[in-house]
């Protein structure tokens, strides 16, 4: 379960929620105005803290090259749900696993835009039939 109500992932966050992955919460801290975020061995655009359960995401991607604004929020939820994987491993007691991160948070980010642009047809069809 992922805890934070103001983000502009919420959406995506409560997505995840809804699978029901964890019960044990994890608190999230969006950081609008950075680009990334300093952790204990590394630097990158989210961090996960086992210690405290807490999690770090950086929200200001624009200074990355090449990346529309859409991509740049895609990116922004592929790291939610990278570091909601390590949370979930953490809680299980397994080591981070990089490779089952990448490609969870990868199935995840895509079936929730496939979601989310189905639903946008739909209105749209409502809209204009």
């Amino acid at each position: 379960m992922l805890i934070d109500a103001t983000t502009p992932v919420k959406d995506f966050m409560d997505f995840l929620n809804e699978k029901e992955l964890c019960q044990v919460p994890c608190k999230v801290v969006f950081l609008p105005d950075n680009d990334s975020v300093k952790g204990e061995a590394e630097t990158g655009l989210a961090v996960y803290l086992p210690w405290s359960e807490l999690m770090y995401v950086a929200g200001d991607l624009s200074g990355i090259e090449n990346l529309t604004p859409e991509e740049q929020h895609e990116t922004v939820l592929q790291s939610v749900a990278h570091e909601y994987i390590h949370h979930i491993q953490h809680i299980e007691n397994r080591d981070f696993d990089e490779d089952e991160a990448n490609s969870r948070a990868e199935e995840y980010v895509k079936e929730f835009c496939e979601r989310r642009e189905a639903e946008t047809e739909k209105k749209l069809e409502k809209l204009f039939p």
